[in-house]
């Protein structure tokens, strides 16, 4: 009785890429995704893989090895772990900042706090310019 092809799909972090040729000179990909290793020959796919990318993919057992049938990036764990270092950073300092705000009940300095970090990450981000000055935003 012949063995059946096993196939699946799953997400995972993209931690190894190791670019491969056949004997006859065929390009084809090694990728490595949370410890497993999967064989990739779409050529399509090789200009948008790197190293630390968050990825859902499918994949086929071909022979004794997996291959990967389809695979897209849905984001980059790099990316993601430096946002949340800028947001848990910015979050830090507005907490400095709150405590020393002693003319602030405790419910009020949260909510300075919140407010002052989400300023801080959308001026550091760049997604407006220097934040108001208090003086400022009472005009």
């Amino acid at each position: 009785m012949a063995k059946r092809a096993e196939e699946g799909e799953a997400k995972g972090i993209v931690e190894g890429i190791e670019q491969k040729k056949t004997r006859k000179g065929e390009e084809y990909w090694i990728v490595t995704i949370d410890g497993e290793r999967y064989s990739l020959w779409n050529k399509d796919y090789f200009e948008q893989l790197q190293e630390g990318d968050l990825v859902a993919y499918r994949w086929r057992e071909s022979g004794d090895f997996k291959k990967i049938v389809e695979i897209e990036r849905i984001g980059n764990d790099l990316e993601e772990r430096e946002k949340k270092l800028t947001k848990m950073g910015c979050l830090k300092y507005a907490v400095e900042l709150a405590a020393s705000a002693f003319n602030l009940d405790e419910t009020k300095k949260l909510s300075f706090a919140l407010e002052a970090a989400e300023a801080f990450e959308r001026y550091i981000m760049g997604l407006e310019g220097r934040p108001k000055t208090h003086r400022e935003n009472e005009k």
